[in-house]
């Protein structure tokens, strides 16, 4: 019997992912770079990073590392201006929390929250769980 439900954050309980592109296309933009959106998603599919174009563009690492912050900064300023409502996602939280142990594993993070990524080991063990007894929604 299922007791536990693990969500990733991005994609599944907010919409993000749209604004982390927009961010590093703005970034790298600055850099005379345009990351077009079907470029980025194939980027992303294979677990690469939009920097790679920064990179075979012959950009300097110290380069590169600045512009990300000024991505993580325009990131962040999306996060906090922009509409990242996925409809009914806080119904469907409250209704299955009446019945499931709920809890999110994301790489997003705030430092104060976890030095690592996310694992979903890691809160099986918080919630003293069995891997049969948990259900695990990812977009990826």
């Amino acid at each position: 019997m299922k007791k536990y439900i693990l969500f990733d954050n991005d994609g599944v309980l907010v919409e993000t992912e749209n604004w982390y592109y927009e961010a590093n296309k703005k970034a790298l933009k600055q850099l005379g770079l345009n990351l077009q959106r079907d470029e980025y998603q194939e980027i992303m599919a294979r677990g690469g990073t939009a920097w790679e174009l920064a990179i075979n563009a012959g950009i300097t690492t110290e380069i590169i590392d600045k512009k990300r912050v000024q991505r993580d900064n325009y990131y962040q300023e999306f996060l906090h201006t922009k509409n990242l409502e996925i409809p009914n996602v806080k119904k469907v939280l409250k209704n299955l929390s009446k019945k499931y142990k709920m809890a999110i594993v994301t790489t997003s993070r705030r430092v104060e929250d976890y030095k690592r990524a996310k694992s979903y080991l890691e809160m099986l063990e918080l919630f003293k769980a069995l891997p049969e007894h948990t259900i695990v929604v990812e977009d990826s």
